[in-house]
């Protein structure tokens, strides 16, 4: 404690000493030193409760859920769903090749919808690939699980995947799926650099 604060209390306290000597006979100063303890005692329950409210309200909200709708699309959604909510695709429907996927790039991501009897089934969020670098949206998660998390951060989480599926070309990354929640994360080296969500697992 510095010296100034410590005077500032001091002469504090000794103007309260004095105070009360030459107002004891008036004052009812019982009844006021309890009344003035409930101030702050009801002012630390109120923070008490709060706190309690935002812990509660804050696991509650990122509890890991059943997963049906990604960056605006929702599975069962139809071609003209995803485009009045999306615009249009930036290939697709004019590819016959492509008639069946979606995709809309930004500049460090792209989602992708893939259709089914003409019916949304799986959504697909993707880091843009460079040669050398992956680039990821920071501000996004799912179920808890952010871009470029590991592995272990995403078992930590979620507990251990419905199935894991290694890459059939060069075995550098792995999807992890939790059919429970409809979603699944690949992964490679540098963490997670797509998430899923899937009709069916």
């Amino acid at each position: 404690m510095q010296t100034g604060t410590a005077l500032f209390f001091g002469l504090v306290l000794v103007a309260i000493v004095i105070l009360y000597h030459s107002t004891k006979d008036r004052w009812n100063w019982k009844k006021m030193a309890k009344k003035s303890l409930l101030i702050p005692i009801g002012l630390i329950g109120l923070g008490l409760l709060i706190w309690l409210y935002t812990t509660v309200e804050e696991k509650i909200e990122n509890r890991a859920k059943k997963q049906t709708e990604l960056q605006d699309i929702i599975l069962g959604d139809s071609k003209n769903d995803v485009i009045f909510k999306k615009g249009n695709p930036d290939k697709g429907s004019d590819q016959d090749s492509l008639k069946d996927l979606f995709i809309y790039p930004s500049y460090n991501s792209f989602v992708m919808a893939y259709f089914k009897e003409e019916k949304v089934s799986t959504i697909d969020y993707q880091c843009k690939s460079e040669a050398s670098y992956k680039e990821c949206p920071s501000y996004f998660s799912l179920n808890g699980i952010s871009f470029k998390e590991s592995f272990k951060d995403v078992e930590e989480k979620l507990g251990k995947p419905s199935s894991i599926k290694c890459s059939q070309e060069d075995k550098t990354f792995r999807i992890y799926s939790y059919k429970k929640y409809q979603t699944e994360y690949a992964i490679d080296k540098d963490g997670v650099f797509s998430i899923s969500i899937l009709t069916l697992i």
